[in-house]
């Protein structure tokens, strides 16, 4: 509680001076990793600004602000979705392997930059948007997958619209809010994929970012061949497709270690 309060009051006295300190915590943090004030200013700009989040993560979650404080270096996902992972299995090995559906341009609000570049895990990025494959390809050194995943192998329209993009048919809501260009591209399961790439049967992290079609992807993989340890799932606030995440991720094995810091994702651990 003592930690929640002094991390609560660092936000209330730091908060106006956030736009003044973004042009130096980068250079602040890579001279000393622990500059509370650096590490405040890098996670308010990574979050937007958003200042109920982080009295979410101060307030709520206090040791995902700790975790932030050590790795924010390399740290990008947007609600903590990495530091999340290492604060329920702990400080990874190298031996690690993730797999992010759902990419973006592979740094901006990335939920695996970190493991790859601060744990030198390998990886699998799965982004069907044409426009990300040179940015993804130039700044990461996981293997690209350009097809879409989905619940079976085929094609689909799929609207280019920045970090928006995704599935026009996808359940749920979520494409009703995306303009762009819209494209065809090939749609294959995630079983399919993994095979193609040869990725391990154990798998560290997952995290699934579609813009609305989260749940197809989830049907589209084999969960008794790959055993996969952490897994991230945007609901977007649609309780329709929440709910049915849930019940396949429950039926998989798994148990929902969503937090008030998890805001709309949900995380779920492997039981066994």
């Amino acid at each position: 509680m003592r930690a929640a309060k002094v991390a609560s009051r660092f936000a209330s006295a730091f908060g106006s001076l956030s736009p003044v300190l973004h042009p130096f915590s980068r250079l602040s943090l890579r001279l000393d990793r622990y500059n509370p004030v650096a590490s405040f200013a890098e996670l308010n700009r990574r979050t937007g600004g958003e200042w109920g989040l982080k009295n979410v993560v101060f307030e709520k979650d206090p040791e995902l602000f700790a975790l932030f404080m050590q790795y924010g270096l390399h740290q990008r996902a947007q609600i903590l979705q990495d530091l999340a992972y290492l604060k329920h299995f702990g400080v990874p090995d190298r031996g690690g392997f993730f797999v992010e559906v759902g990419v973006g341009d592979g740094i901006h609000l990335s939920n695996t930059h970190l493991f790859e570049k601060q744990f030198g895990w390998d990886g699998l990025l799965v982004e069907p948007n044409p426009a990300f494959h040179d940015p993804i390809r130039a700044s990461r050194s996981a293997s690209l997958e350009t097809s879409a995943a989905f619940d079976a192998a085929g094609s689909m329209d799929f609207v280019c619209s920045g970090e928006l993009s995704g599935l026009t048919n996808g359940t749920g809501r979520d494409h009703r809010r995306r303009e762009g260009r819209i494209v065809e591209v090939p749609t294959a399961t995630l079983t399919e994929i993994f095979q193609r790439h040869s990725v391990p049967e154990r798998i560290q992290f997952l995290s699934i970012d579609t813009e609305g079609s989260e749940l197809n992807v989830l049907q589209g993989l084999d969960f008794t061949r790959y055993a996969v340890d952490f897994v991230v799932v945007e609901h977007n606030f649609d309780a329709e497709k929440r709910e049915a995440v849930a019940r396949l991720m429950a039926d998989r094995g798994f148990r929902n270690a969503s937090s008030a810091a998890s805001l709309w994702d949900d995380w779920f651990v492997r039981l066994a």
